[in-house]
Formats: C-alpha cells, structure tokens, sequence
C-alpha cells in the first residue's frame, strides 16, 4: 500500500482519503485577467441617393445622359475607389466623372448696349458645387452705401416678353449693406440650380459662341446669378425682381450649377461640371464626393434592352 509522510510519520495513502483529504498538485494560472472588446463595424464606403436610372429617351443615339451620386466615406481615413462597369456593350459607354468641389463666379456691372463687362462694379462668389445648403463667400468692389442682394436669377422661354421678366421661381440668396470682403453665405434653398422651370436649364446655345450676339460663356446651360440693389426686390424670395435698373446691377460672367444634397439631381444640367473622366476616385474620410455616371449611346445602336451596372469597388 502505497505511503505518504505527515509531519514525520507514514500515512496510507488510503487512509488520507477516507478522511477526506487529498493531495495537491502544482499547477500554474492560465491568465491574470481578460479584456473583452465588442465592434458593432458598418460598412466604410457606401454610395448615397437611388442607384437605378431609366433613359429617358426611347432612341438616345447619338446623346449622354447623366446622373450624379454620392459616395459617403465613414471611415477614418481616405479611400480610393474604382469603377468596374458590365456589360462592356458595343454602342455603348460608360464614363466616370468627378465634380469640382467649389464653383467660383465673377459678375460685373454691364453696359446695356452690348452686354459687356465695364467692371465698375465686380463680384467673386465661390461656393460648394454640391452641399445641402448654398454655402460659400462674396467679396464686392465699387458698390454704393446701400443694401443690395445675391438673387438667382430664372428665365422664362420668351424671356424678352415684358411680361415675364421678373425671375419668377428665382430666389433672394443673401442681402447686405455696401462692399464686402468674404461675405458668408450659408442658407438653405430648398432648390437645385438651375432649377425645374428655368429655360437656362435646357441646351441652349444663347450664350455659347455669341449665339446672341453678347455672350461667349463657358457654359451653354445653367443658372444666373445677379447683384441687385434690395430697393429693386418684390418683398417675396420667390419673386425677386420689382424693378428693372441694369445699370446698377451686377451679371453673371457664366452661368452655374448647384446641387442640394437632398434633392433629385437629376432636374439640372450636371453635364456642364465635368471633368475627367476618371478611372479611381479618393473618397475623404468623414465626407460626401459626389461623382458623374454618364452613359453615352451610339447612333448605330442596335434596338433592344440595355442593362448597365457600374460597381463601386
């Protein structure tokens, strides 16, 4: 039978446990302490607004149409997208385009007899290409001690017509007194621009080329934007203009885009803020980049379905 010593005497080791006593082995902890950490991760890139567009046209040979997105980066750090597009369709392309972040305007005062700069007055305006509200800053050079205002600006189809001048559907953006060295602008429209109603928004080459005999813009479509004294405005936002005196008002030098991040894009000409087109796209940590899909069809293209898909990857 196996012994054991206790205190100097041999003890059985049968005896031990009927007693009830064992014997302990040397063994070592596993660990001091434990951290127990939870993520609940979300996806880092995600693109915003309704992915699925139907072409307007039932024979768009020979047009582009496109459509802005947004691709929302929530991670800590930029990242780099790119675009992978099926099916590869003969008749078909498809191109990827970034937008500018800010848009810089210069007006001017005008001599009424040709519609050219005489820059007795003179105005830059930067703004936020896409932002949910019209948000950026003005600085002014040779205005009078008086309170004037930033006014979009809308045409009718005869706009000529004495009757329909007044920029009905516009909108009173910002007032102030005399110049002013980076004026901020910041408030909400609750409009793209150009918006739904503006003739400027359709393809137009007025003021393209001199096509009507005074303007040789940038840009064939899109909003204007004015400087005009507050004494000439209605009373109403949506209704500017109450008066017409164009030798104290500031013009436009091109005309614009703006897009409202909460509404359809879709209702202005976001052609005319092209460029690239581009392969990848650097998407800011904790921003909104909005990008271009354009879609351009061949003349030759033969009739049936189309499905495109761009993958944002």
């Amino acid at each position: 039978m196996k012994k054991v010593k206790i205190l100097g005497k041999s003890v059985p080791v049968l005896v031990l446990v009927l007693l009830g006593l064992g014997v302990v082995s040397a063994a070592l902890l596993p660990f001091f302490g434990k951290i127990v950490t939870t993520a609940n991760v979300e996806q880092a890139v995600t693109l915003i607004g309704s992915p699925d567009h139907l072409i307007p046209e039932l024979a768009p040979g020979g047009e582009e149409f496109c459509y802005l997105h947004k691709i929302k980066n929530d991670a800590s750090v930029d990242i780099e997208v790119g675009f992978v597009t099926t099916p590869d369709c003969e008749g078909v392309t498809t191109e990827i385009y970034e937008v500018p972040e800010t848009t810089i305007l210069g007006l001017c005062s005008k001599n009424t007899n040709d519609w050219q700069c005489n820059n007795d007055m003179t105005a830059t305006l930067e703004f936020d290409t896409v932002n949910p509200t019209f948000k950026g800053t003005l600085t002014t050079t040779g205005l009078a001690n008086v309170d004037y205002a930033l006014i979009y600006y809308p045409d009718k189809e005869d706009r000529f017509d004495p009757n329909k001048w007044n920029g009905d559907g516009g909108k009173v953006i910002a007032t102030w007194n005399g110049n002013v060295a980076g004026l901020v602008i910041d408030v909400d429209l609750g409009m793209n621009l150009p918006n739904t109603g503006d003739w400027n928004i359709n393809p137009s080459p007025d003021y393209c080329l001199n096509h009507n005999g005074f303007d040789s813009y940038a840009h064939c479509k899109g909003a204007k934007l004015w400087i005009v004294p507050v004494s000439d405005l209605t009373g109403d936002n949506n209704l500017p203009l109450d008066a017409w005196n164009p030798t104290t008002y500031l013009f436009e030098t091109d005309l614009v885009v703006y897009s409202d991040c909460n509404l359809d894009p879709q209702d202005f000409p976001v052609d005319m803020v092209k460029t690239g087109p581009i392969t990848t796209l650097t998407t800011k940590t904790k921003s909104l980049t909005p990008m271009l899909v354009c879609y351009g069809f061949d003349v030759k293209i033969a009739p049936g379905m189309y499905i495109i898909t761009t993958k944002i990857v």
